[in-house]
């Protein structure tokens, strides 16, 4: 399949019919026969969305947004990324390449207007005005809603927030972590020097790598023997910030795809006894797959409402990596930034039904780790703030006990991009008094 027409549908899929990035995205890669095509069809469709903001300003200096066609403002926000962000593609190329699928969705007139306005464009016959007012500026700037950067604004400087703005703009890099408890990390080392694959260790943890060469992740013999599980390196510390240890009852209460239940047994040698819990179907059926694959006979999957969980023992140990906005994984996960303001209200009640949850579920002298890939305090400290008040049986506890000072903030662990060059997340440790 021609990766710019797959794109073009895909995005029409995601942005106009509400279909999932992951999901879009997963049903048409199975159509590629190179990797090449594959590659590039993920850089229009994930570079399409975030960019999407941006390349609508641009255009409306050129057509009346309102009067255009959704589907011919997809085909020209694909076209204008490949101008405006790909090196690699020929701006004639991206033109001519535009017209071609125009004149299979389109008629002769539509087809037509696309090629005006994209020639238009490169010949700049119009002048681009950006908005003066940083809240404005930034957003169209960089490509983010209004409510984002006026949020972001109030949390961080201006400086910060262009750097958070950049980082989630560019392609992410492939972070892994390697199950050292079935492979030493010198030897697998030396598996990605004999099949020259560049690569540089983490900065801050022993088992985590930075792959810098392109590299086909499934058909890879160490990947299809769960001797590694693409992650990145925020997601290692709320679970070293949990300390697994063997002969414990631990509960992973959004489990699912499994990334963080497989490190937990890996920490423990399956030698701890792990209920992972989630009830989103597709989900589980990726965290099964991976399961097979990582070969951790220590986690009991169970497919189920956790809200609505029932047990006959407590657990030591309750790990909660709860659902959140994804402000801090707007790199990997591009339509995040496309989501509504109004998400976020239906989000917190929701957080703190799992804190609620989890009290149930925990043994005195237990500890809860609750954990977030965003970067909204409303949803990180304020959440912990309002258990404890609710809740003076639990006690932080000290995060540097587990995790290097340069990540811990008080009570609490937070990454940010602008910082630890990582995506942004924040987890904290509670003890239930005995």
């Amino acid at each position: 399949m021609n990766p710019r027409f797959a794109a073009y549908h895909t995005l029409n899929e995601i942005l106009l019919e509400s279909k999932t990035t992951d999901n879009s995205l997963y049903r048409y890669a199975s159509n590629f026969s190179s990797k090449q095509d594959l590659d590039f069809y993920y850089t229009l469709v994930k570079g399409s969305i975030k960019q999407k903001i941006h390349l609508e300003f641009i255009l409306k200096h050129y057509l009346d947004i309102q009067k255009t066609d959704p589907k011919v403002m997809n085909l020209l926000i694909l076209a204008l990324f490949q101008i405006t962000s790909l090196d690699s593609v020929p701006p004639y190329a991206a033109v001519n390449e535009t017209i071609k699928i125009s004149h299979k969705v389109c008629n002769k007139r539509i087809s037509n207007f696309i090629n005006a306005v994209l020639r238009s464009y490169l010949r700049q016959d119009k002048k681009i005005h950006y908005p003066h007012d940083d809240v404005d500026f930034i957003s169209v700037k960089y490509s983010f809603p209004p409510y984002l950067i006026k949020k972001w604004l109030s949390i961080f400087s201006k400086k910060q927030t262009i750097s958070l703005c950049e980082y989630f703009n560019n392609i992410p890099a492939l972070a892994l972590r390697v199950e050292t408890d079935k492979i030493s990390i010198d030897k697998f080392c030396n598996y990605l020097k004999n099949n020259k694959l560049a690569y540089r260790k983490s900065k801050y943890f022993n088992d985590a790598l930075i792959i810098e060469s392109s590299f086909n992740v499934a058909d890879d013999e160490y990947f299809k023997k769960g001797l590694y599980y693409i992650q990145n390196e925020s997601t290692l510390l709320p679970v070293l910030l949990l300390d697994p240890q063997k002969g414990e009852h631990i509960l992973d209460m959004c489990a699912a795809p499994g990334g963080k239940s497989f490190y937990i047994a890996s920490l423990t040698e399956d030698k701890a006894h792990i209920t992972a819990v989630d009830n989103d179907n597709g989900r589980i059926g990726q965290f099964k797959e991976n399961a097979k694959r990582m070969n951790h006979p220590s986690i009991d999957i169970v497919m189920k409402d956790v809200l609505y969980l029932k047990s006959n023992k407590l657990f030591e140990k309750i790990f909660i990596d709860a659902p959140c906005t994804g402000w801090g994984i707007m790199q990997r996960k591009s339509d995040i930034r496309l989501q509504s303001e109004n998400r976020l209200l239906s989000l917190l009640p929701l957080q703190q039904k799992f804190l609620e949850k989890a009290d149930t579920l925990l043994k005195k002298d237990g500890v809860l780790v609750y954990s977030t890939c965003t970067i909204n305090p409303e949803e990180n400290e304020k959440q912990i703030e309002t258990f404890l008040k609710n809740h003076p049986n639990y006690s932080f506890e000290k995060p540097d006990k587990y995790i290097e000072k340069v990540f811990v903030t008080g009570n609490y662990i937070k990454t940010y991009p602008f910082k630890h060059k990582m995506d942004g997340s924040f987890a904290s440790a509670l003890r239930k008094a005995a």
